[in-house]
């Protein structure tokens, strides 16, 4: 593998798997679960975060607001 290079990352802000990822694996419940995209790992680690809040007896509101991640970033003037 020429050229090739891989790196194991952990973290839960998604900004920066976007930024370092294209693939994932997503722990759960003893569980890997391998997706090709980061998208997909990120969107079902936020189901299951809605689906823990939901069993916690959380509001539809703040269930809902894990839905759609965070836009992080600085405005950075041209």
């Amino acid at each position: 593998m020429v050229n090739k290079s891989g790196l194991i990352m952990v973290s839960h802000g998604e900004g920066t798997l976007r930024q370092f990822c294209q693939a994932g694996i997503f722990l759960h419940r003893g569980q890997a679960h391998w997706f090709d995209d980061i998208e997909d790992a990120l969107q079902a680690y936020r189901s299951s975060i809605q689906t823990a809040m939901r069993l916690a007896g959380a509001t539809p509101d703040a269930v809902a607001a894990v839905s759609e991640p965070k836009k992080r970033g600085r405005n950075v003037k041209s």
